[in-house]
């Protein structure tokens, strides 16, 4: 009786062992594509965008805001994060809030990694003559300094002012 109970125990557990392996081929490259990092091994980037609509008075009376729903991408090279193998860049992208704030949480490693920072063009108008009636169509840019970060690192960006450009073309995109 001890025998027989013994031997499925025996069994079972072999049943169970192969149930919970998986094969895994280890020549097999991570797909980058499909990397997350975990919380540990992320740095974390703050900032905040704004514009001047009306430039019509003196500098002093200018009057910064925001500009919701801008698109903000990071981007880090496979390479700095290990994968020495891979071309191209792990990227994330947000967009500001109403209070033209962002955040993203970008892979790092302990060394520190170089993110680069791109802001989508938006089309947008300013007031830029004292005494004008209407408001010129153009397009507001934004342009950010590589950021190096580490994991566990938050790096807070001053706000970025965006620079305006007249633009007559019509739509609502920006290439």
């Amino acid at each position: 009786m001890k025998k027989k109970y013994l031997l499925s125990m025996l069994a079972f557990g072999a049943i169970l062992i192969s149930a919970s392996c998986t094969k895994e081929d280890p020549a097999k490259p991570i797909d980058p594509s499909s990397y997350t990092a975990a919380a540990e091994k992320q740095a974390t980037i703050s900032g905040k965008l704004l514009i001047v609509s009306n430039i019509s008075e003196s500098q002093a009376s200018w009057i910064y805001s925001a500009l919701p729903g801008i698109t903000i991408m990071a981007t880090v090279s496979y390479s700095s994060l290990g994968f020495d193998d891979m071309e191209g860049a792990f990227a994330v992208s947000t967009q500001t809030n109403s209070n033209g704030e962002f955040t993203l949480k970008v892979p790092a490693t302990t060394s520190g990694v170089r993110v680069s920072l791109t802001v989508n063009d938006t089309k947008g108008t300013q007031r830029q003559s004292i005494g004008a009636a209407g408001m010129i169509s153009g397009k507001w840019s934004f342009s950010f300094s590589d950021q190096s970060v580490r994991s566990g690192q938050e790096v807070i960006i001053p706000a970025v002012s965006g620079t305006f450009q007249k633009d007559s073309s019509v739509g609502d995109l920006v290439y």
